[in-house]
């Protein structure tokens, strides 16, 4: 089954996300497909609807959307809470799940993947805070 990720925002054209993540994918063997989307800010709950119905597995977000999605949400990680701010969504069964990966998992940028496919395969990293290698 391929996976659809999105990053949304605007501007959105400067996102390395589908690049990034798109390697951490081809090396998991995980059939996906990473869009950037360019949504505006009076423009996020037409994307939500569209992401819905078009089956997409979740998106990053960057500005201006890392506050405004939060009323949307069904729900939301402590991190998120805490700080106020999500960057990732995942969406499962038509609800919104909200994360703050920038804070969570030892800052580790590819975090969000994982959160997104919601997959049983780990990656090993080894993680510059910690100075220890994890389990993703």
């Amino acid at each position: 089954m391929t996976i659809k990720l999105n990053v949304i925002g605007d501007p959105i054209e400067h996102s390395k996300s589908p690049e990034v993540h798109g390697k951490i994918l081809n090396l998991l063997k995980i059939p996906y497909e990473y869009e950037k989307v360019k949504v505006k800010k009076n423009e996020l709950d037409k994307y939500i609807e569209n992401a819905i119905k078009n089956n997409v597995t979740g998106f990053n977000l960057t500005m201006p959307h890392k506050v405004d999605i939060i009323p949307y949400l069904d729900g939301i990680d402590s991190e998120a809470e805490l700080f106020g701010a999500v960057n990732t969504v995942k969406i499962k069964d038509n609800k919104l799940y909200g994360y703050n990966i920038i804070y969570s998992g030892g800052n580790n940028k590819y975090i969000d993947i994982f959160i997104l496919i919601d997959t049983t395969k780990r990656l090993r990293c080894f993680s510059i805070d910690t100075g220890k290698w994890e389990i993703l």
